[in-house]
Parts: structure tokens; sequence; C-alpha cells
């Protein structure tokens, strides 16, 4: 599966993705799986990015009607992602052009996340992160 992940985004360029709008996007997603997006990872980052991919399992991504964005890790996640708490009770704006969600203030772009769905699949890509996350959507 990680493999058939791995080669789906690298030929991503051949594929037609489906398109996401607000209210597709609205709502709460789990993480079911976090795989490597494809770009080459240095042997020195190895181990943060397990580290990364082992956190986000079971995390939830709420984006509320009424644009606030909250991050809710699994109790016993690595603490690592306490650093991204502060997303919590922030603004979402999305870009259906861009396919992508910016948290924070308006055009601050603390946080992107980028959307790819290819049939019942959904992806999130978190800007300079070399991981996919694929969502459920609860």
């Amino acid at each position: 599966m990680k493999l058939f992940i791995a080669l789906f985004f690298v030929s991503c360029t051949c594929l037609k993705a489906q398109t996401l709008n607000w209210e597709d996007i609205r709502g709460e997603w789990i993480c079911k799986e976090a795989v490597p997006s494809g770009e080459k990872i240095p042997a020195q980052e190895l181990k943060g990015i397990e580290i990364l991919k082992k956190a986000f399992i079971n995390s939830r991504f709420v984006f509320k009607s009424d644009s606030i964005f909250n991050l809710q890790f699994p109790k016993g996640s690595h603490t690592i992602l306490n650093d991204l708490k502060f997303l919590n009770g922030k603004k979402w704006y999305f870009y259906p052009q861009a396919q992508m969600v910016s948290i924070g203030p308006y055009k601050e772009n603390i946080m992107q996340i980028y959307f790819k769905k290819e049939k019942d699949t959904t992806f999130f890509f978190i800007y300079e992160m070399p991981l996919a996350l694929r969502m459920e959507k609860l």
C-alpha cells in the first residue's frame, strides 16, 4: 500500500484529481496513514520523518463551519506535535483554485494544507513537510 501511494504521487502529473470545495473540506478528518510524499528524504532526516509519521496517525483536523481550525492529537502522541497546538482556534481560509487551506490570519499562511482527492481517497499535504496524510472524513 505504501509503495502504491508513493508511486501515485510520483505519477500525479498523469492523473486528473477531483477538486474539493468548501463544503467538502468543512468537518472533521482523521489521519489514517502517513507516508513520504515522493520527495527524496536525506538519510539524516529519516528518523525524524518516522517520528512524524507515527505522531500524525489518528490525529484529527477539524475545519469548523465558523472557519475556526483545531488540530487534535491522540493521547500518547509524540511531544513533537505539541508545537502545532498554537494553531487551535485560528481561522482557516479555503483557496479553491489552489486546493489549499491557509491557517491563521488572512494571507499570513501560518500553515498551508493542500488537498488531493483521487476516487474515494483524500490526501492532505502540509507545506514544507515531506508527508502525504491519507485522511478520512468523519
